[in-house]
This record gives C-alpha cells, structure tokens and sequence, in this order.
C-alpha cells in the first residue's frame, strides 16, 4: 500500500497518457459502455416499477358487490353487519348508481359524452370493499353465501396476469444484466489489450528494470475503471434525464394508476449503477490483465 501511494504521480501520468493516447477508440468505448449501461437501467428499472405497481395494486385489491337494487334499508344494514364479520375485509362502503355513472365518466374523460347515449343511468348501486388480498377465496365463498348478494366481481384475473408479466420482466432483467457483465469485460478487455498493445516498449523497458507486475499493471488496471465508472456515471445522467421525461408522461396519461414510489426507485437504482459499473470495471480489467499476460 504505501508502495501505490509512493508511486501515485506516476500512476496519474500513465493513466493520462494511456487515455489520451487511445484517443477515439476509448471515446468510443465509454459511449458504448453508456448505452449498455442506460439499456440495463431501462430493463431493471422496468422490472423494480412492475414489482411495486403489482404489490401496490395488491395491498388496495378490491372487490365490487352488487345486491338487489330493491333491498331495503334493513336488508343493506343486515349485508353490512355480515361483511363486518369476515376476517380479511378491510373496509367498504356503499357507492350509489349515480356516484359510479360520475366515476366512469371520470375515467372516460373526453369520451364521456358517450354514456349521454343512455336514456337512464346504465350503472347499479354496489359496495366497495377493500380486502387482503392474501384472503381473496375465503372471502368471495362467504360473500356469496350472504343473503340478496347477486354478483361478485374480482380483480384477481388482472393480478394474475400482472404477475405473469412481472416473471416476464424479471426473466429480461435477468438477461439484460448478464449481457451487460458480459459486454463490460469485453468492452474493458478490447480497451486494455490496445492499451497494452501501444505501450509494449514502455512495459518491456520496465520489466527489463525489474519492476514487479503490479507495477506495470496498476494503471491499465486503473483506467479500464475509470472508463467503466465514468460510462456508469454518464449512463446514470441520461437515465435521470429519461426517467423525468416518462414520469411526467405516465402522470398525464395514465392518471387512474396508484401513485408508485419512482422516486426510491431511482435513488436505489443510481447508487447500484455507480458501484456496479466501477466494481465492473475492476473484475474486468483485472481479468482482461491477467488474460492478456497468460497470451
């Protein structure tokens, strides 16, 4: 250790030089790197967005109970009490006919004029209830087994097909985050061996001094990591940048979904591409070092 810090003025030289002199190619290789870099942002953000979108919908599930429109008071107050007594139903609450005809014209929006077409209001009265969703068979069986409950509708179909989608997204995710390892070392690789290939006199001339291997692979080590890490930077910007344009276009166009955390997603997601990328770029040069020497 105190061998490195002795040597760092030397280090820093050889690395700005090693830089400059790959010139194009290196510049060319760190966008590459971004790009692979963003791509892998895109797929893992995508999957961490799905998980939570799914577990939110999850813990707001919902089923709508429709009963005869002519029950009376005292059968309502009857259908509430044996709703209170199911375990796993969290609340409810009766929605008129004309509170739901507001609500879908709500989620038309400028389409809304169409239930104008109705001579009467098309929708019926129903209760609203909010459940555990780890609780959902339980509480459709006894549901349906109170008295003037005509129909039951769940969303369960729609989870379901949600977590199809999300094994889909992780399956991806998974692919897209070996295709990047993959690439970053032979990315790293291809910018070391042209690093060692130019500077095969220089490294020659110091062994012949008798300087020790790390020594002369310290700064080749050094900047495929720096290339890497600062890719991973420069990948980590453009995603913020993207990341600020798609959320405001998914609040305006898509304003019926729960509200999800993005803002944790992306912090957790920037601190995990800066640390990936440079521990990346590290295993990488180290590797492609020790492959070019067994050459």
């Amino acid at each position: 250790m105190r061998n490195i810090t002795r040597n760092t003025g030397y280090f820093l030289s050889e690395i700005k030089t090693i830089f400059f002199l790959n010139g194009f190619s290196g510049i060319l290789s760190i966008i590459s790197l971004m790009l692979i870099f963003f791509t892998a942002l895109l797929a893992i953000s995508g999957w961490m967005i799905s998980v939570d979108l799914v577990d939110t919908l999850k813990s707001e599930a919902e089923i709508s109970v429709y009963y005869s429109q002519d029950a009376s008071e005292d059968v309502l107050r009857s259908i509430e009490a044996s709703f209170g007594e199911i375990d796993g139903i969290k609340s409810f609450r009766n929605v008129s006919a004309g509170e739901a005809y507001d609500m879908m014209a709500e989620i038309l929006g400028e389409e809304a004029d169409a239930l104008l077409n109705f001579e009467e209001n098309p929708f019926e009265a129903y209760y609203e209830i909010n459940i555990d969703s780890e609780k959902l068979e339980d509480i459709l069986i006894l549901v349906r087994e109170i008295g003037h409950i005509e129909y039951v509708r769940d969303n369960q179909s729609i989870l379901d097909k949600l977590n199809d989608i999300v094994k889909i997204i992780t399956a991806v995710s998974i692919l897209a985050v070996l295709a990047v390892a993959a690439a970053t070392f032979i990315i790293t690789l291809h910018i070391i061996r042209e690093s060692v290939h130019a500077h095969r006199r220089h490294i020659s001339t110091l062994r012949l001094l008798g300087a020790p291997s790390w020594f002369v692979n310290t700064p080749f080590a050094v900047e495929g990591t720096l290339v890497t890490f600062l890719a991973g930077v420069l990948s980590i910007a453009l995603y913020i940048v993207f990341a600020r344009m798609l959320g405001r276009m998914a609040g305006e166009t898509l304003p019926f979904l729960p509200e999800l955390n993005f803002s944790g997603i992306k912090i957790t997601l920037v601190i995990g591409m800066a640390f990936a990328s440079l521990l990346l770029g590290l295993a990488s040069s180290l590797l492609g070092l020790k492959l070019i020497k067994g050459k």
